[in-house]
């Protein structure tokens, strides 16, 4: 993914030159050190998704948070805005117990450990707001088993509401990449890459505002 850092600059000062965008937070870190990316290679078997490395080597992680003022389209409430929350590679990787998935309780039947731990595989990279995420799906220790090795994530990313709703797209993360910087991160735009979502209220107000919100919006690119 070629000069992925210059790409977010020019999308945030596009984002400050904009009239009616109003640009509350808009930070990228610096490139993930080298122990670190050594550290996640160990634990997706020696192999990260397409384009996932060259990117966390290029920048450490992005934030971004923004408002729009179009008085005709606001809702007055978070769905007029855009975020965006990639997280560093090795927190990416991190076990996400407790947050993503439960561990056992004593007691628990198989059913009830299998309940708790059905997002297990979920691994958050975009946690664009604290109960929804787009996320790697990485093949996890079986249960019962005594190994602790994980699998080689999978290739396509899926949309996650913590623990409720998992759905796949079945676009890669510089697919992702390219479509969230066409999307300026607005409000629960991934959801406009799965098939299940497609009469979601927020898929629907995503294709009626952002064409009066950018004039370069491309519906195409949103698609399941």
């Amino acid at each position: 993914m070629a000069d992925i850092r210059t790409r977010f600059e020019r999308l945030f000062v596009s984002l400050r030159q904009t009239p009616h965008i109003e640009v509350l937070e808009a930070e990228i870190g610096p490139p993930t050190n080298e122990e670190d990316i050594r550290f996640v290679l160990q634990r997706t078997k020696g192999q990260l998704p397409t384009g996932v490395e060259n990117f966390y080597r290029a920048l450490g992680w992005v934030r971004l948070e923004w408002r729009h003022t179009v008085k005709e389209i606001a809702a007055r409430n978070m769905s007029d805005q855009g975020f965006v929350r990639i997280l560093p590679l090795k927190e990416v990787f991190d076990e996400w117990e407790g947050i993503i998935w439960w561990g056992e309780s004593e007691g628990e039947s198989d059913d009830d450990v299998a309940e708790r731990q059905e997002f297990r595989s979920v691994k958050p990279f975009d946690m664009f707001v604290p109960e929804a995420c787009v996320a790697f799906l990485q093949p996890p220790p079986r249960l019962g088993s005594s190994s602790k090795v994980w699998g080689q994530p999978g290739e396509h990313v899926a949309f996650h509401y913590c623990g409720e709703e998992l759905y796949k797209t079945r676009y890669s993360f510089d697919d992702y990449i390219d479509r969230l910087l066409a999307s300026r991160g607005f409000w629960y735009w991934s959801m406009t890459l799965c098939t299940e979502t497609q009469e979601a209220v927020e898929t629907k107000d995503f294709r009626q505002k952002m064409p009066l919100l950018f004039e370069d919006y491309d519906d195409d690119l949103f698609q399941p």
